[in-house]
């Protein structure tokens, strides 16, 4: 376990100014005040967010803020850590984060967030109470990402409609999230955004809300992978249509498409400060049900730094594979890290694996 010192703030999640012999500017802090960040988090308890601590809450006492400062105001990459893992009680999840080779800064730009519906003896109790999984990759900095990991779950057990409707809980979430978040990015002049797949298990029924290229795929005992999300990006014809439609432009820039020339995602929370992007970059998430059957065995959540070498199936054959030799939900991720950087991976990689099996049919 990682100690983590509880005197550093939020405004330490983005880097230092840039050294002299930077071509690039690193993001400019983005300074997140405290009421924000209380006002934020909605309820949910405390969330194991991106630390190597891997300790959950119960959602039930919740919507109280969060406590401050949280584990997610720590900015670990400043403390030197190229790779973060994270086991939760009674191997309820695991997670894994690596740095990419091709980042030009100290930090990666991915973080997650994690929390697992325990009883008090820390096992996994979901016949009741809400569990909320998430990755977040972020773009032009870490702070939308870091945003997300400590306040998407308040913003969705919050809603009104939770948890009747969990999938419209999601998707209002992911808009006053984004709402948030930018009106603080506006507020200090930065511009940058997240990619986000988020996971709710209540009640026997898994629903998966994402927007950008974060993917989220169900393990199925004697079966492949299961994809269940889309990603979001320039390169698919609906999205094109729908950003032309609302006036923008989708260029081929050689083998990618990009969003008016920039970004290849077409989905994503933030962006941006003053610029006109954030009218076709939209924060809308696809959302998916899936009834937990007697089948379903664990569930991956993944920046795209892992699903550009790994496929889905081989994603589950390498975690099922580390599960099967008595490994932990901790090794899968680690696992699955791992052999997408030995893939030639370059961007950040973060792995979420979270368990099904203890799910009351």
């Amino acid at each position: 376990m990682i100690t983590l010192d509880p005197q550093v703030t939020l405004a330490s999640m983005l880097l230092a100014p840039p050294a002299k012999r930077r071509r690039r500017q690193r993001p400019q802090p983005l300074a997140i005040p405290a009421d924000e960040a209380a006002a934020g988090a909605g309820g949910g308890g405390a969330a194991a967010v991106g630390t190597a601590s891997g300790l959950g809450a119960t959602p039930s006492a919740a919507r109280a803020p969060l406590p401050s400062p949280a584990a997610s105001e720590i900015n670990l990459n400043e403390q030197g850590m190229a790779r973060l893992s994270a086991c939760g009680p009674a191997d309820v999840y695991g997670a894994a984060s690596w740095r990419g080779t091709s980042r030009r800064w100290g930090s990666t730009e991915d973080t997650y967030s994690a929390l697992p519906a325990l009883s008090a003896g820390g096992e996994l109790r979901v016949e009741h109470e809400p569990s909320f999984y998430g990755v977040f990759d972020g773009h032009g900095g870490r702070a939308a990402a870091d945003y997300c990991a400590q306040h998407l779950h308040g913003s969705v057990f919050g809603q009104a409609c939770f948890p009747a409707s969990v999938g419209d809980a999601l998707r209002a979430g992911f808009s006053q999230t984004d709402t948030a978040f930018v009106k603080l990015a506006r507020q200090g002049g930065a511009s940058c955004g997240t990619a986000a797949v988020a996971a709710v298990l209540h009640r026997g029924v898994l629903t998966v809300a994402h927007c950008g290229d974060c993917r989220a795929v169900l393990a199925k005992a004697g079966a492949p992978g299961v994809a269940l999300t889309e990603d979001h990006r320039a390169s698919r014809s609906d999205e094109r249509r729908r950003i032309e439609a609302q006036g923008g432009s989708c260029i081929c820039m050689g083998q990618t498409w990009r969003v008016d020339g920039h970004l290849a995602v077409s989905r994503a929370i933030g962006y941006e400060a003053g610029g006109a992007m954030k009218k076709y970059v939209v924060p809308d998430p696809d959302t998916v049900e899936h009834a937990v059957g007697r089948d379903d065995e664990f569930v991956l959540l993944g920046s795209d730094g892992l699903w550009d070498v790994i496929g889905s199936g081989e994603a589950v054959e390498i975690a099922r594979g580390q599960l099967g030799a008595g490994g932990t939900l901790e090794q899968a991720a680690s696992a699955l890290s791992q052999r997408a950087v030995e893939r030639g991976s370059r961007d950040d990689v973060t792995v979420v694996a979270f368990s099904l099996t203890a799910v009351d049919q």
